[in-house]
């Protein structure tokens, strides 16, 4: 390699970061790191450190998880400002990820503890890597949802997993367990959230609004939220939020916090898959 790489090292250890750095200046000369002693411990401040060098940056050794986040998050920061083009090698201290799951989706990565073998694969892989083989940012961001969908279900983290949605230009990543409910809306399906999720995620509302009719939005969530039920042909709600139930012969009314803002209002609906709900219900009051 002859040209100059300018390269950064996000990483919120700072032992882990002066090892690596140690070993790309004994091994990569040709590999300029910018801003050597810059704090990156959180997401905010890789995605403000990356934007601020992105228009001469070849290369960035990426810690998959940082104090308050991950790689996914630090990307999807950094592409509110333009398209990610320049080369990323993730680091990852998960063995089974590094080998299993970002390799299969044709990634970069390195596993800890770092060794010069291991550094000089995943350097020359990412020389040789053509710029029209590098996943646009949607796909990338999809790529690492994906991923981390499949470290949480192998680790039985039922409470962070993960639902992919696209609205207009963005790519959110839901926490499945607080979505609230869905509704049917025609070609659309409104996603209701918790106040802390809305929040996590940065919207103006309690709701995203993905192209995609009620059903296909299901099958995304279902599996992984056991609460969820269907309650009547528009409808799914998330028991685990349920506040008050009218129970009448037949007839079962559900009460549900209307919005994110805190408010007392309810969300009421009424039941029309009686005998599902009615079990389900059933189960959850014997599980309290």
């Amino acid at each position: 390699m002859e040209n100059i790489i300018h390269a950064l090292i996000i990483e919120d250890k700072q032992d882990h970061k002066k090892n690596l750095r140690n070993r790309l200046h004994r091994i990569f000369p040709e590999i300029k790191l910018l801003e050597e002693d810059a704090p990156s411990k959180t997401v905010a401040e890789a995605v403000t450190l990356i934007n601020d060098n992105r228009e001469k940056l070849d290369l960035v050794f990426l810690d998959y998880a940082l104090v308050d986040g991950d790689a996914r998050d630090v990307l999807q920061g950094v592409s509110e400002e333009g398209e990610i083009d320049f080369e990323i090698i993730f680091v990852t201290g998960n063995r089974d990820l590094a080998g299993e799951w970002m390799e299969a989706n044709g990634l970069i990565c390195i596993d800890k503890p770092i060794n010069n073998e291991k550094l000089a694969k995943a350097v020359e892989q990412s020389h040789k890597k053509r710029p029209e083989d590098r996943p646009d940012t949607r796909g990338l961001l999809e790529k690492l949802g994906y991923i981390l969908q499949q470290e949480e279900l192998k680790e039985g983290v039922f409470p962070a997993q993960r639902v992919v949605f696209r609205e207009a230009g963005d790519i959110y990543f839901a926490r499945a367990c607080e979505i609230l409910r869905a509704q049917g809306d025609g070609q659309y399906t409104l996603i209701y959230l918790s106040k802390m999720e809305a929040q996590r995620l940065g919207l103006e509302h309690n709701y995203l609004r993905p192209k995609l009719v009620l059903s296909e939005a299901a099958n995304a969530f279902l599996s992984q939220v056991p609460t969820m039920i269907q309650v009547n042909r528009s409808e799914f709600v998330n028991l685990s939020f349920l506040v008050r139930v009218s129970y009448h012969y037949r007839n079962i009314t559900l009460c549900f916090p209307a919005d994110s803002n805190g408010s007392q209002t309810l969300y009421t609906t009424t039941v029309t898959d009686f005998e599902n709900c009615r079990a389900r219900l059933k189960l959850l009051l014997e599980e309290m």
